[in-house]
Protein backbone atom coordinates (compact mmCIF):
# COMPACT_ATOMS: atom_id res chain seq x y z
CA UNK A 1 0.00 0.00 0.00
CA UNK A 2 2.84 2.43 0.73
CA UNK A 3 4.17 1.86 -2.74
CA UNK A 4 0.78 2.68 -4.27
CA UNK A 5 0.41 5.80 -2.10
CA UNK A 6 3.93 6.94 -3.06
CA UNK A 7 3.18 6.32 -6.73
CA UNK A 8 -0.04 8.34 -6.54
CA UNK A 9 1.77 11.23 -4.83
CA UNK A 10 4.57 11.11 -7.40
CA UNK A 11 2.16 11.10 -10.34
CA UNK A 12 0.13 13.93 -8.79
CA UNK A 13 3.24 16.06 -8.32
CA UNK A 14 4.34 15.32 -11.88
CA UNK A 15 0.90 16.27 -13.21
CA UNK A 16 0.89 19.56 -11.26
CA UNK A 17 4.39 20.39 -12.46
CA UNK A 18 3.54 19.73 -16.08
CA UNK A 19 0.33 21.72 -15.69
CA UNK A 20 1.83 24.83 -14.13
CA UNK A 21 5.44 24.87 -15.38
CA UNK A 22 6.60 27.52 -17.83
CA UNK A 23 8.33 25.67 -20.63
CA UNK A 24 11.21 27.27 -22.50
CA UNK A 25 11.95 26.47 -26.11
CA UNK A 26 15.33 26.93 -27.73
CA UNK A 27 15.55 28.46 -31.18
CA UNK A 28 18.78 28.28 -33.16
CA UNK A 29 20.16 29.84 -36.32
CA UNK A 30 23.47 29.44 -38.12
CA UNK A 31 25.16 32.17 -40.14
CA UNK A 32 28.30 32.12 -42.25
CA UNK A 33 30.78 34.95 -41.95
CA UNK A 34 32.21 35.75 -45.37
CA UNK A 35 35.44 37.70 -45.68
CA UNK A 36 34.90 40.34 -48.38
CA UNK A 37 38.22 42.07 -47.94
CA UNK A 38 39.76 40.13 -50.80
CA UNK A 39 42.42 37.43 -50.85
CA UNK A 40 44.66 36.99 -47.86
CA UNK A 41 47.94 38.85 -48.00
CA UNK A 42 50.68 36.25 -48.61
CA UNK A 43 53.12 38.65 -46.98
CA UNK A 44 51.46 38.10 -43.60
CA UNK A 45 53.22 35.82 -41.10
CA UNK A 46 51.87 32.27 -40.99
CA UNK A 47 50.41 32.73 -37.50
CA UNK A 48 48.51 35.81 -38.69
CA UNK A 49 47.07 33.82 -41.60
CA UNK A 50 45.92 31.06 -39.28
CA UNK A 51 44.27 33.47 -36.85
CA UNK A 52 42.62 35.69 -39.48
CA UNK A 53 39.30 33.80 -39.48
CA UNK A 54 39.26 33.64 -35.70
CA UNK A 55 39.80 37.38 -35.34
CA UNK A 56 37.02 38.12 -37.84
CA UNK A 57 34.59 35.84 -36.00
CA UNK A 58 35.39 37.51 -32.71
CA UNK A 59 34.65 40.88 -34.28
CA UNK A 60 31.33 39.65 -35.67
CA UNK A 61 30.39 38.11 -32.33
CA UNK A 62 31.04 41.48 -30.75
CA UNK A 63 28.73 43.18 -33.25
CA UNK A 64 25.99 40.57 -32.81
CA UNK A 65 26.24 40.98 -29.03
CA UNK A 66 26.26 44.77 -29.04
CA UNK A 67 23.62 46.99 -27.49
CA UNK A 68 23.27 48.95 -30.73
CA UNK A 69 22.15 46.04 -32.91
CA UNK A 70 19.85 44.56 -30.26
CA UNK A 71 18.21 47.95 -29.74
CA UNK A 72 17.44 48.03 -33.47
CA UNK A 73 15.89 44.56 -33.24
CA UNK A 74 13.73 45.49 -30.24
CA UNK A 75 12.53 48.67 -31.94
CA UNK A 76 11.76 46.99 -35.26
CA UNK A 77 9.82 44.16 -33.61
CA UNK A 78 8.20 46.34 -30.95
CA UNK A 79 9.59 43.65 -28.66
CA UNK A 80 9.05 45.85 -25.60
CA UNK A 81 5.29 45.23 -25.97
CA UNK A 82 4.28 41.93 -24.36
CA UNK A 83 0.98 40.22 -25.17
CA UNK A 84 -0.66 37.90 -22.65
CA UNK A 85 -3.69 35.63 -22.57
CA UNK A 86 -5.20 34.54 -19.23
CA UNK A 87 -6.27 30.90 -19.00
CA UNK A 88 -7.96 28.94 -16.27
CA UNK A 89 -4.63 27.73 -14.91
CA UNK A 90 -2.00 30.27 -15.93
CA UNK A 91 -1.30 33.26 -18.12
CA UNK A 92 0.74 32.68 -21.28
CA UNK A 93 2.88 35.02 -23.33
CA UNK A 94 1.79 35.21 -26.98
CA UNK A 95 3.19 36.52 -30.23
CA UNK A 96 1.43 39.66 -31.39
CA UNK A 97 -0.08 37.72 -34.32
CA UNK A 98 -1.66 35.23 -31.90
CA UNK A 99 -3.19 37.82 -29.58
CA UNK A 100 -6.84 38.65 -30.35
CA UNK A 101 -6.86 37.65 -34.01
CA UNK A 102 -9.07 39.90 -36.09
CA UNK A 103 -8.80 42.86 -33.72
CA UNK A 104 -6.86 46.04 -34.46
CA UNK A 105 -4.48 47.60 -31.94
CA UNK A 106 -2.80 50.84 -33.05
CA UNK A 107 -0.52 52.82 -30.78
CA UNK A 108 -0.75 56.60 -30.61
CA UNK A 109 2.68 56.96 -28.99
CA UNK A 110 6.25 56.19 -29.96
CA UNK A 111 6.67 52.82 -28.27
CA UNK A 112 10.47 53.10 -28.58
CA UNK A 113 10.61 55.79 -25.90
CA UNK A 114 8.43 54.35 -23.14
CA UNK A 115 9.72 55.53 -19.76
CA UNK A 116 7.65 53.54 -17.30
CA UNK A 117 6.21 50.04 -17.37
CA UNK A 118 2.42 49.77 -17.50
CA UNK A 119 -0.01 46.91 -17.86
CA UNK A 120 -3.39 47.13 -19.63
CA UNK A 121 -5.90 44.37 -18.88
CA UNK A 122 -8.75 43.83 -21.37
CA UNK A 123 -11.91 42.20 -19.96
CA UNK A 124 -14.64 41.37 -22.46
CA UNK A 125 -18.31 41.08 -21.52
CA UNK A 126 -21.38 40.39 -23.64
CA UNK A 127 -21.85 43.85 -25.11
CA UNK A 128 -19.02 45.88 -23.64
CA UNK A 129 -15.48 45.67 -22.40
CA UNK A 130 -13.13 47.46 -20.04
CA UNK A 131 -9.42 48.21 -19.91
CA UNK A 132 -7.83 48.41 -16.46
CA UNK A 133 -4.43 50.05 -16.06
CA UNK A 134 -1.77 48.93 -13.57
CA UNK A 135 1.74 50.12 -12.79
CA UNK A 136 4.95 48.10 -12.55
CA UNK A 137 4.10 47.02 -9.00
CA UNK A 138 0.67 45.81 -10.19
CA UNK A 139 -1.03 48.67 -8.37
CA UNK A 140 -4.33 49.78 -9.91
CA UNK A 141 -4.21 53.15 -11.67
CA UNK A 142 -7.42 53.59 -13.66
CA UNK A 143 -10.12 51.80 -15.64
CA UNK A 144 -11.79 52.71 -18.92
CA UNK A 145 -15.25 51.40 -19.82
CA UNK A 146 -16.57 51.06 -23.38
CA UNK A 147 -20.12 50.19 -24.40
CA UNK A 148 -18.93 48.45 -27.56
CA UNK A 149 -15.83 46.50 -28.54
CA UNK A 150 -13.94 49.56 -29.67
CA UNK A 151 -12.16 52.59 -28.23
CA UNK A 152 -12.74 54.58 -31.42
CA UNK A 153 -14.99 57.66 -31.26
CA UNK A 154 -14.60 57.70 -27.46
CA UNK A 155 -12.56 60.17 -25.42
CA UNK A 156 -9.93 58.40 -23.33
CA UNK A 157 -6.32 58.70 -22.17
CA UNK A 158 -5.11 55.32 -23.39
CA UNK A 159 -1.93 55.28 -25.52
CA UNK A 160 -3.60 53.18 -28.21
CA UNK A 161 -6.81 52.64 -30.13
CA UNK A 162 -8.44 49.22 -30.10
CA UNK A 163 -11.20 47.88 -32.33
CA UNK A 164 -12.73 44.39 -32.35
CA UNK A 165 -16.26 45.14 -33.51
CA UNK A 166 -15.98 42.73 -36.45
CA UNK A 167 -15.14 39.74 -34.23
CA UNK A 168 -16.54 40.83 -30.87
CA UNK A 169 -18.53 37.67 -30.13
CA UNK A 170 -15.36 35.57 -30.18
CA UNK A 171 -13.85 37.54 -27.30
CA UNK A 172 -16.74 37.39 -24.81
CA UNK A 173 -15.46 36.11 -21.47
CA UNK A 174 -11.80 36.45 -22.38
CA UNK A 175 -9.17 38.33 -20.41
CA UNK A 176 -6.19 39.62 -22.35
CA UNK A 177 -3.43 42.01 -21.40
CA UNK A 178 -0.48 43.92 -22.79
CA UNK A 179 2.54 45.22 -20.92
CA UNK A 180 4.57 48.14 -22.21
CA UNK A 181 8.17 48.17 -20.97
CA UNK A 182 11.07 50.58 -21.58
CA UNK A 183 12.97 49.36 -24.64
CA UNK A 184 16.40 49.79 -23.03
CA UNK A 185 15.58 47.25 -20.31
CA UNK A 186 14.16 44.80 -22.84
CA UNK A 187 17.28 45.26 -24.97
CA UNK A 188 19.56 44.48 -22.03
CA UNK A 189 17.55 41.34 -21.31
CA UNK A 190 17.78 40.04 -24.88
CA UNK A 191 21.54 40.63 -24.93
CA UNK A 192 21.76 38.21 -22.00
CA UNK A 193 19.36 35.70 -23.57
CA UNK A 194 20.96 35.43 -27.01
CA UNK A 195 23.97 33.10 -26.99
CA UNK A 196 26.52 33.21 -29.83
CA UNK A 197 29.12 30.50 -30.32
CA UNK A 198 31.57 29.38 -32.97
CA UNK A 199 30.37 26.15 -34.59
CA UNK A 200 33.94 24.79 -34.78
CA UNK A 201 37.60 25.64 -34.34
CA UNK A 202 38.23 26.13 -38.06
CA UNK A 203 34.65 27.06 -38.95
CA UNK A 204 33.39 30.29 -40.50
CA UNK A 205 29.92 29.74 -39.03
CA UNK A 206 28.35 31.21 -35.93
CA UNK A 207 25.47 29.60 -34.06
CA UNK A 208 22.89 31.88 -32.47
CA UNK A 209 20.53 30.45 -29.86
CA UNK A 210 17.71 31.89 -27.78
CA UNK A 211 15.62 30.24 -25.08
CA UNK A 212 12.12 31.66 -24.77
CA UNK A 213 8.67 30.63 -23.53
CA UNK A 214 7.25 31.36 -26.99
CA UNK A 215 9.15 29.82 -29.93
CA UNK A 216 7.50 32.13 -32.46
CA UNK A 217 8.88 35.19 -30.66
CA UNK A 218 12.32 33.58 -30.39
CA UNK A 219 12.41 32.69 -34.09
CA UNK A 220 11.37 36.17 -35.13
CA UNK A 221 13.96 37.75 -32.86
CA UNK A 222 16.83 35.69 -34.30
CA UNK A 223 15.61 36.25 -37.87
CA UNK A 224 15.42 40.01 -37.31
CA UNK A 225 18.84 40.08 -35.63
CA UNK A 226 20.41 38.32 -38.61
CA UNK A 227 18.56 40.54 -41.09
CA UNK A 228 19.78 43.75 -39.42
CA UNK A 229 23.29 42.31 -39.09
CA UNK A 230 23.37 41.63 -42.85
CA UNK A 231 21.92 45.05 -43.69
CA UNK A 232 24.48 46.82 -41.53
CA UNK A 233 27.25 44.80 -43.15
CA UNK A 234 26.10 45.80 -46.64
CA UNK A 235 25.89 49.45 -45.58
CA UNK A 236 29.42 49.35 -44.13
CA UNK A 237 30.85 47.88 -47.33
CA UNK A 238 29.21 50.62 -49.40
CA UNK A 239 30.91 53.40 -47.42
Amino acid sequence: PWFIISLVIFLSCAFLYLRFADYKYESKAKIQIIDNEGDMDIGLPSMALLSKSKVNLENEIGILSSYAIHKKVVNRMNANIFYYSAGRIKTRLEHSSEWLKGAELNFKIDTDVIDFEKKYVFSFKKKSFEIAVYDKEDEFIDVFLFDRFSTLDTTHMLPFEFDATSVSEEFIGLEKSIILRPSDKVTDNYIKLVKITNSGKESEHLILSLQHVNPKIANEYLDTLIEIFNQDGVSDRQL
